[in-house]
């Protein structure tokens, strides 16, 4: 019988704990991709198989806040509809006590710890480089499939283009407006077939014209026509015009932080740092925090799991909304918390890396005291 009802709790909070995870994760992963992907994808600069690839490397990487937040909702949820419907109360009628009923939540939250371990310190880690190397790469090298014959483009900063047509690089009838501050064009070139080259080391775009002229504006006043220099014809590849890329490229050279290290990265980097004499005090302590917030964003799913316990007992609420709405109350004070020691990480003599620990110590307490109280009643 015991069994039973232990496969029957274990069972309702994985399921409902592996659906809250995929929904969280979906959200927050669909932010992400929004802001860093869907302009991309809709105007062809990178292909669709790419874009799936994108979203597995961010499902990872939201697994760090997706897994906790998950465990937690899942039991609100069970434990809140068990109680109202007083399956609980049956239970412990029968002599089964509030430990042995979350027995099986416990054994799950520690298996959700160790997964939550693999996630920070491997998964999520390798996940988030992969994603901006291959995001800056697709952009780096699509550039020339976003430019459209017969189209305007102003996507490129302080320049508007213009062609017919195009066979490879070369491009006809191109012209090519470049723009001052104020969006007013100071040279104006035109050529009826010219060469366009996109060099991604130097981050600009070199246009080669076989025949063309070239107009240049007075910069002081480039819109009164009476200051503009004489139109001035040009040819070869010695007049090439070189226009910078700017963002147009995407970001480039991104700066990897200490968070998307792996464990092995950290431990490397935490021995070269204590051989380095130039290394501070707080880049040796940026590093610890980072592996000690590792360490604690893992436990926090057994955190969430062990004030969720009691919370779902006593609360009796079988609506969702009213659980989630616990939840996302108790997702924020932790994370304040979490943050709020993460601005210490210039104050060694406050030891941040001990106080990291805080938020998990104030679940944990809170959820042994809840509970012997429910033992209680």
């Amino acid at each position: 019988m015991f069994k039973i009802l232990h496969r029957y709790i274990a069972s309702s909070v994985l399921s409902s704990a592996a659906a809250a995870i995929v929904f969280i994760g979906f959200i927050f992963g669909a932010v992400n991709l929004l802001k860093d992907v869907l302009v991309y994808l809709l105007d062809g600069r990178i292909p669709f198989g790419l874009f799936l690839k994108l979203c597995w490397d961010m499902a990872q990487y939201v697994g760090t806040y997706a897994v906790p937040i998950g465990m937690l909702i899942g039991v609100l949820l069970v434990l809140g509809r068990m109680s109202a419907d007083n399956e609980i109360t049956a239970m412990r009628t029968s002599g089964r006590s509030i430990l042995q009923i979350a027995r099986p939540i416990l054994v799950i939250a520690l298996f959700g710890v160790v997964a939550e371990l693999g996630i920070n310190f491997y998964l999520m880690p390798k996940s988030r480089v992969s994603y901006h190397v291959e995001l800056e790469k697709a952009l780096r090298h699509s550039a020339a499939n976003f430019f459209v014959p017969r189209t305007f483009m102003r996507e490129i900063p302080g320049a508007v283009i213009f062609f017919d047509k195009k066979d490879g690089q070369t491009y006809q009838n191109l012209w090519v407006w470049l723009l001052d501050n104020q969006q007013r064009a100071t040279y104006i070139y035109h050529a009826a077939s010219a060469v366009i080259e996109f060099d991604l080391d130097r981050e600009i775009l070199r246009v080669l014209p076989f025949e063309g002229n070239i107009e240049a504006r007075a910069a002081a006043d480039p819109e009164t026509r009476s200051g503009h220099n004489n139109i001035l014809q040009m040819g070869g590849t010695e007049q090439a015009v070189e226009i910078p890329l700017g963002d147009f490229l995407g970001r480039r050279g991104f700066r990897q932080k200490l968070n998307w290290l792996t464990l092995p990265q950290l431990l490397e980097r935490r021995t070269e740092l204590a051989h380095d004499p130039k290394a501070t005090d707080i880049d040796r302590l940026k590093l610890t925090l980072t592996i000690h917030n590792k360490l604690t964003f893992s436990l926090g799913v057994f955190s969430f799991a062990l004030i969720a316990i009691p919370l779902g007992i006593r609360t009796q609420r079988k609506e969702s909304s009213a659980n989630i709405g616990i939840a996302m109350l108790l997702v924020v004070v932790y994370y304040v918390m979490s943050v709020a020691v993460g601005w210490l990480d210039k104050r060694p003599d406050l030891h941040p890396e001990i106080l990291i620990w805080l938020p998990n110590a104030v679940f944990i307490g809170a959820g042994l005291i809840l509970l012997r109280r429910v033992e209680r009643t």
